[in-house]
């Protein structure tokens, strides 16, 4: 799971909430965003609010979809 967002307080809060049941990253901005979900093609991306309609879209081409459930992906 990535997570975006410009407030480091807010991405720590969410590693940390998430942290035990999910392997977490973490953005403070848009860009480190999208270079992380390139090289760590995340299952879930979170994005903060404010930075969602430019970046959505941008980290969305980053990260390929499967059709086949997860347990099912080839390396």
């Amino acid at each position: 799971m990535l997570v975006i967002d410009d407030d480091e307080a807010i991405c720590t809060y969410l590693t940390a909430l998430l942290e035990d049941n999910a392997v977490t990253i973490e953005a403070s901005n848009g860009e480190k965003g999208i270079a992380l979900a390139k090289s760590h093609l995340p299952d879930l991306i979170l994005i903060h609010r404010r930075m969602f309609r430019s970046l959505l879209i941008r980290a969305c081409r980053c990260v390929p979809v499967f059709l086949a459930p997860p347990n099912r992906r080839s390396a």
